[in-house]
């Protein structure tokens, strides 16, 4: 499903509009033609306490005159590069996700999700740019990787992709799951969260004893935890992002290696919350 053709069509019929109005009338024309797309987002911004269409207006209509020219060429990488990590994810992981819909919107992120009752990768333009993911095929394809990881953990557990709040415990294992899945299409530690990030593996390891420990001390005062996932500049931990990620991947790497990808893909829910708390647990009294 490609958003980008009528983006562009849009995008030159309000030329003269102001940035609201250009906002308002894109937002409308994806209620309009992707009712289900519009409402899902829309909800998930209302989740996080965020308005849709102040965040457009403030965050990405600001930079998109720069932006056009790379959301075109990572619109034409996503369809050079999905078939072929389609390809290796069934080769990996040893499941066949087909079919697949790729969904390339404007104007949201990026995440595994369904449409109409079938599995879905939305891979929005504008966050793509925004993080450089487009900038070389391979961290495309990493990216990709990492969200078909997600679907092929759910198709596995045999639950819906819409993701229960099941709390930060649940947050660690569902997406260190996708990291492990990533490196295993990707074939190696390659990770689409490195490519913007330098050192970002070798960092995470050498104060994985302090992350785990201020994310369990966190999780006990009830505090935040955005610096360890989100992908924006101002969401990280002494400079380094989405270290939440690392130490899943750390946590469901090691249990994939003692038992298997796919028991770890369908353990009980009470297992992996208390699993996951002991091994960060394990993780931080490592500096002790």
């Amino acid at each position: 499903m490609d958003l980008w053709p009528e983006f562009l069509q849009l995008r030159r019929a309000q030329s003269g509009l102001e940035p609201a109005e250009q906002v308002a009338a894109w937002l409308a024309q994806l209620q309009q033609a992707e009712p289900e797309i519009h409402a899902r987002y829309a909800a998930a911004m209302v989740e996080d306490g965020q308005d849709w269409a102040d965040d457009l207006l403030q965050r990405h209509w600001p930079s998109l005159p720069e932006r056009m020219a790379p959301m075109a060429e990572a619109h034409d990488r996503i369809l050079d590069v999905f078939a072929p990590t389609a390809e290796r994810t069934r080769e990996a992981l040893g499941t066949d996700l087909h079919p697949v819909l790729v969904i390339i919107p404007v104007g949201y992120g990026g995440w595994a999700t369904t449409y109409q009752g079938k599995p879905a990768c939305d891979l929005g333009l504008d966050t793509i740019v925004e993080l450089g993911w487009w900038e070389r095929p391979e961290t495309l394809a990493g990216l990709i990787a990492h969200e078909l990881g997600h679907l092929a953990h759910y198709r596995w557990r045999q639950e819906s992709i819409e993701y229960h709040v099941r709390g930060p415990f649940w947050d660690v294992y569902d997406e260190g799951f996708a990291q492990v899945c990533e490196g295993l299409i990707q074939g190696g530690e390659v990770y689409h969260l490195a490519s913007y990030q330098p050192n970002w593996l070798q960092w995470g390891r050498e104060h994985r004893a302090m992350l785990a420990h201020e994310f369990l001390r966190r999780v006990d005062a009830g505090e935040s935890l955005a610096g360890f996932f989100g992908s924006y500049p101002e969401l990280s931990i002494e400079g380094y992002r989405e270290m939440g990620y690392f130490l899943g991947q750390e946590i469901v790497g090691a249990w994939a290696a003692e038992q298997g990808l796919q028991p770890v893909a369908v353990m009980p829910e009470d297992q992996v919350l208390k699993g996951v708390r002991e091994a960060l647990n394990h993780l931080a009294a490592e500096s002790e």
